[in-house]
């Protein structure tokens, strides 16, 4: 008797549902990086992340330069992590740290424990530098557990560049200067621009004028025409000039700068802060003083979102205001630096003069 049968074998659909479900798991399973496209929105990159650096990583055979990624996706995450990786992206810092509180379970996928650690860190780190509702000194030791268990992260820039201006709000911009210098060698070159500025930013403060100008001219020399080095470069002019008119050269300094101001677009209040702070700082050493005094209320009245620039200029008017003869003014000034400024370097330095 022949049982041989032409027909194709057909299992029960109850049979079949967890055969399907199994492959759909599988797929799922896979990691995912997303991105940066020229010209806006993300592709999309599947397969399993190898390898990873703090220059990029590797997923399947492909590299992805750090600069690229967007995000990424591990291939087991609950649904709530990509949830709270959306709320810390677009700065929803405190939803962000409240929702990690209340994982459960996590899976112990190395990746997903580091994509969480990396949320935890720079969520407290930019809760502490924006609103102080973080002490500088709490989300430090957070981002510098970070720091040492995941070395090779791709996210290690920006958790240095996070760690240093917490250093820096502390009051060490000393020790904030070796966290930004590490930035100066990185791939990633907005990274680097960001660790020349910053460190040339540190120098400054702390009276070392040759060091600052070499960072500020290394971002300079750079011949690329991307939008970040183009960025960059614009601060740098603007802190060049600065510290050009604080050397004796205020007359050609403050034309500079007035042509930055005539020639650029207030649609980078980041610059037009830096180059009013400029103009404030110079105007005020050739004893200028209504002059400097009106430099540094654009930055506060104009530019006031502009943490950094802002709460310096309501410091250096802390100072200013008396001898204008408007003490009242100046306590206006300290109650500012202790409140919307209270997480910044300015606020601590106001309160040791």
């Amino acid at each position: 008797m022949n049982f041989k049968s032409t027909k194709p074998l057909l299992l029960p659909l109850a049979l079949l549902l967890p055969l399907l479900a199994i492959s759909f798991a599988e797929t799922n399973a896979q990691d995912t990086v997303f991105k940066n496209k020229v010209g806006g929105g993300t592709s999309r990159v599947p397969g399993k992340i190898t390898a990873m650096t703090p220059e990029g990583v590797t997923i399947g055979k492909q590299e992805v330069a750090a600069e690229e990624i967007r995000r990424i996706s591990v291939g087991k995450e609950p649904s709530a992590i990509a949830r709270l990786r959306d709320q810390m992206n677009s700065g929803r810092y405190a939803d962000c740290l409240e929702g990690l509180a209340k994982l459960s379970d996590l899976p112990s996928e190395p990746l997903l424990q580091q994509e969480v650690a990396f949320m935890r860190a720079f969520s407290s780190a930019r809760l502490s530098l924006t609103q102080g509702s973080v002490g500088a000194k709490d989300a430090g030791v957070i981002v510098a557990k970070f720091l040492a268990d995941y070395p090779t992260s791709f996210h290690t820039y920006p958790a240095l560049e996070q760690y240093g201006l917490l250093i820096y709000s502390f009051g060490k911009p000393d020790l904030a200067a070796k966290e930004f210098e590490k930035l100066k060698n990185a791939k990633w070159k907005e990274m680097r621009w960001r660790g020349h500025f910053l460190h040339g930013r540190m120098m400054q403060i702390t009276n070392q004028t040759d060091q600052a100008k070499a960072n500020y001219e290394a971002i300079l020399a750079d011949k690329s025409t991307d939008v970040a080095t183009a960025r960059f470069q614009l601060l740098a002019q603007c802190e060049l000039a600065k510290l050009e008119g604080l050397s004796g050269q205020a007359g050609p300094a403050i034309e500079q700068l007035r042509g930055m101001i005539k020639s650029q677009t207030s649609a980078n209040p980041q610059l037009f802060a830096y180059i009013y702070n400029a103009k404030g700082a110079i105007f005020e050493q050739l004893g200028q003083l209504k002059a400097a005094r009106t430099a540094y209320l654009h930055t506060t009245l104009l530019f006031g979102g502009e943490t950094e620039a802002a709460a310096e200029a309501t410091y250096r008017l802390a100072k200013l205001w008396p001898q204008l003869n408007q003490a009242g003014r100046a306590n206006d000034a300290r109650e500012q630096l202790n409140s919307k400024f209270r997480q910044t370097y300015w606020k601590g330095i106001v309160d040791k003069n």
